[in-house]
């Protein structure tokens, strides 16, 4: 990788994507965390209820969303407006099933691995090493938790 990639790739968001990072934050609530199974999982279930509802209006006003990733940092351009996380504010990377989550000091974004090409992915992961503070290590075996 040279100082002048850029991953660049258009998607958009699928309501299964948006539900596994609403599961993934709420698992690591730790009041969730003490809660009893059944309690657990009756909060998770109305969690996604209420998601399904908020995915769907924001996807509707969002439409696709364009992605920029560059030695500034990750960008998302969309009908809502653009979201900025600079490398220097990347708090944590996850991998998830369906992308890598990438959690800023003000925001998150969420990379489909379905919008990226194999080689993308490559230089994906060399950004996150070469910019952000998390080792490469920890980008893929990281749990969520909270920032």
């Amino acid at each position: 990788m040279n100082q002048l990639t850029v991953v660049r790739f258009r998607v958009r968001y699928r309501l299964g994507e948006y539900l596994e990072v609403v599961r993934l934050q709420a698992q690591a609530s730790p009041a969730l965390a003490a809660a009893g199974s059944w309690r657990r999982g009756c909060c998770l279930a109305l969690l996604s209820l209420f998601a399904t509802g908020v995915f769907s209006i924001r996807a509707w006003q969002a439409g696709s969303s364009h992605f920029h990733i560059d030695v500034a940092g990750l960008r998302r351009r969309s009908r809502r407006g653009v979201t900025f996380i600079a490398w220097a504010e990347v708090m944590q990377i996850s991998e998830t099933a369906h992308g890598y989550l990438v959690r800023g000091t003000q925001s998150w974004l969420l990379l489909p691995f379905r919008g990226l090409s194999s080689e993308q992915q490559g230089e994906l992961m060399q950004m996150f090493q070469v910019y952000a503070r998390t080792s490469a290590a920890a980008i893929v075996s990281a749990p969520m938790v909270p920032g």
